[in-house]
Formats: structure tokens, sequence, C-alpha cells
């Protein structure tokens, strides 16, 4: 019997298998070309963020009606440019169009998707009405110069920062000011052919620290200061007049922690007298009466309200993330050191919560349980921890300052309760959107 030459024979097999990988293109493994092989966790794809001296710029992403991403870009290490915003085709992460600028570095608001598709974000003093098609402006809005004063004749200067961007059922706008400076605040109400409808001085003495959100009824929520001390302030969304203010000693945060409940029970942390602790409470929505108050002291961390209506913050107190049970004062703890950035997490439909973190030192992708079983996850270096979206083809997208990546999930986002930042994939901050 001859011998075989195993060596020769090895040389082959290299051989076909180089010329195969060379011809294919190494396609052969690559899930972007065969979406209906792709699994959990696979990377889709990710696309750079053109220019070179762009960063991504925060605070949000969104979905289109259309399943469009959006984004924006500002900045940069070497000329400071103003804020733009992008449109990537989900399934292959292609840029179809770059806005016009705004005017500012960065956006004083989410990224806001109306019903029709228009896409909304604000600058600086400037509300933007972007069609989805082109990316062009539909209409610009500028905050009044001046605004006739409050109960009495001449005017007032009313020129300065606007942000905390929602929308109401009929479509409308809401917008406040913010930040610091010489000029007298208020809410407005914009139409979506970008008429100021009413404005309201007295409903935002001091600016609009959190936000505001959106519940049944078309109530707006938010915190402000009034008369000289902060509230929390519920405002009809059609006429604009205030339905009844609730005074509190500190909310301690201009980080958004207001949540909303699937039937607009407000949930919210602030310390209520300077004798109480931090603490979170449920409120009523037509009143502002004290439902339910958390056992324990709270933090200012943005809450999430899971399809059964459980409360989760991330509470130094517990060292992780904490989940409150319907009826419930005091919450159970995930595993130790479990912890979520709320801003950026994401509540499935099946209770599972989408967050990055740190694990072994690398930013990577996690997906617990709402009991804090870790289901599955994807390291991502770099990738920020207070911004992502989930489209309804369960695909995860997140940022870095270099590129935009979108990853496999195996959930859609909850369709109930308060799932992410903003609420939903539109960030509409209405809970009934």
């Amino acid at each position: 019997m001859k011998n075989k030459n195993y060596t020769t024979e090895g040389l082959v097999i290299l051989t076909g298998l180089m010329m195969m990988f060379f011809f294919n293109q190494c396609n052969i493994f690559d899930p972007i070309n065969d979406p209906p092989l792709s699994t959990v966790g696979d990377t889709l794809w990710m696309q750079p963020i053109l220019g070179s001296d762009s960063l991504f710029t925060e605070p949000t992403l969104a979905i289109g009606t259309n399943g469009d991403l959006y984004y924006a870009v500002a900045g940069g290490t070497l000329y400071w440019t103003k804020a733009r915003i992008r449109a990537l085709n989900p399934q292959q992460g292609v840029m179809r169009w770059e806005s016009p600028v705004l005017d500012n570095i960065g956006l004083n608001s989410p990224i806001l998707v109306s019903d029709d598709g228009t896409i909304y974000a604000i600058g600086k003093y400037r509300l933007y009405a972007i069609n989805p098609v082109t990316g062009q402006f539909n209409w610009i809005w500028e905050v009044p110069n001046e605004l006739p004063f409050p109960g009495g004749p001449g005017t007032i200067y009313s020129y300065g920062d606007i942000g905390a961007l929602s929308l109401t059922d009929n479509g409308n706008l809401i917008l406040g000011s913010v930040g610091t400076g010489v000029y007298s605040r208020a809410i407005y109400c914009i139409s979506p052919s970008g008429v100021m409808l009413w404005y309201n001085m007295d409903a935002n003495n001091g600016a609009i620290y959190s936000g505001t959100v959106v519940g049944p009824g078309n109530r707006i929520h938010y915190f402000t200061s009034m008369n000289g001390q902060i509230a929390l302030v519920t405002v009809d969304a059609t006429s604009g007049a205030i339905l009844w203010t609730k005074p509190i000693q500190s909310m301690s945060s201009s980080v958004n922690n207001l949540a909303l409940d699937s039937d607009g029970t407000i949930i919210a942390s602030f310390q209520l007298t300077s004798s109480d602790p931090f603490r979170m409470y449920r409120i009523h929505p037509a009143d502002g009466s004290i439902l339910w108050q958390s056992s324990h002291d709270s933090n200012a961390n943005p809450k999430l309200v899971g399809p059964d209506g459980s409360i989760f913050q991330d509470d130094n107190n517990f060292s992780g993330l904490v989940k409150y049970i319907p009826g419930q004062s005091s919450g159970v703890s995930f595993s130790a050191n479990i912890h979520a950035n709320l801003e950026g997490t994401v509540f499935t439909k099946a209770n599972q919560l989408l967050t990055i973190r740190n694990r072994d030192w690398v930013s990577t992708l996690h997906a617990f349980s709402s009991t804090g079983h870790l289901d599955w996850y994807v390291p991502i270096g770099y990738a920020r921890e207070n911004v992502m979206a989930l489209s309804t083809q369960k695909v995860v997208f997140g940022v870095r300052s270099d590129l935009v990546f979108a990853i496999q999930g195996d959930q859609t986002m909850s369709d109930k309760g308060w799932p992410k930042r903003y609420h939903d994939i539109r960030n509409t901050s209405n809970v009934t959107k």
C-alpha cells in the first residue's frame, strides 16, 4: 500500500479554502448579506460618522415612521460646527440625507418624530420641522423677542434658550424656556404648521428643569420654579392653563426623572420638604395628590416603568438596579453591582432591560431579564451608555463618538408603561403614543 502524502493534500485543501474566501470576500460569514440567518447579538452594520472633525452629539436617537434612524452630529476637536440631523437606512446604515445646520452647537431637545413622520428638534432659540424624505426644513419657529406683559400693558423681553420638547395628542409641540440669562421664561405650544397657539409665562418662572411629559387627558407635567420655589406643575395642553402645582424642596438634578405609568400616574423622585428624605413618589395626575412613596431614600436618576407596572431605578443605596413591584414601597435589588444607566436603557415587551455598561473594562450591551438574569451580552468598545434605540425589527441601535452601530436583538420595545427615556422610539414623551 502506498503512503498518502498528507502534507500535499493539506496544502491543496488550504489553497482551495483561501481561494473560496478570496472570491467570496468572506461574505459567507457576513450576517449583513443574509439577514434571515442573523442571530441575537450579531453586528448587522457599523456606519462611520462622516466628517473627520464631527462628533456625535446627544441627547437621543430616534426611529422614524418609515423605519429610518435619526441622529445628530456637531462639535469637533478642531473646528466647532453647528448641529445637523442625519438619517440612516436601518438595513445597511447608509446615510440618506443630512439636514442644513441648526442654530447651535448641539441640541437642546430630543429628536422627536410626529405621527406623520415629520422630525422636530430644537437648536438654541429655534424649533425646526424637518422633512423625513429630503432632510430639508419645512419651517422654523423662533422664540419671540418680546411678548405682551402678563396682565398689564406693554411687552416683556422673552428671547432665550428653549428645550424640553414633547408631543401632544393632537400633534402640537410643547417646549419651554431653559437655561440661564436675563429673559422672561414661558412654556409654549406650537402647531404642526409652526404657529404659536399659546404660551404661559406664569407656568414657567425659572426654566423647565426636567423636560416635559404628556399623559392621558392631554396633561403636561414638568418641574420648574413657581414664585421662588421649585414645584411639580401640570398644565392643560389645549389651553395652557395651570391645572395644579405641588411645591417641593428639591428635585436635586436637571436630569429628567419623570415617568408615567400606562394610566398616567406620575412617577417622580424629589425631596418634599426640608425635613423629608429624598424619596420616590406615585402621584395622581388629576390633582397632584400623593398615592404612594418609597419606604427608603431614592435619588434623582431617571425611572422606567415596565409593562407590568414595575418601577425600576438605579439606586446608590442598594449599589445597583432596584425593582419596585406594584403596590410595594420597598424595592428588590438585582444581583450586587448590576447598574444600568436608565437614561439609555430600553425595556422590551418580554420584561427585558437592554442597557450598556462596562464589563471587564469594556462597554458592553447587556440584556437583563426583569429579575436580573443575564440573557446575553455583546462587547462594543466605547459605546455611549445613555443613547440607545430599539426598532420594531428587534434591532438595537447605539453610538460611539466615531460610528453608529446596529445589533440584532431578540425583542421589541414594550408598548406599555414608560419603557425608555422620552417614552417611545419616536421620543414623543407622551404615554399614549
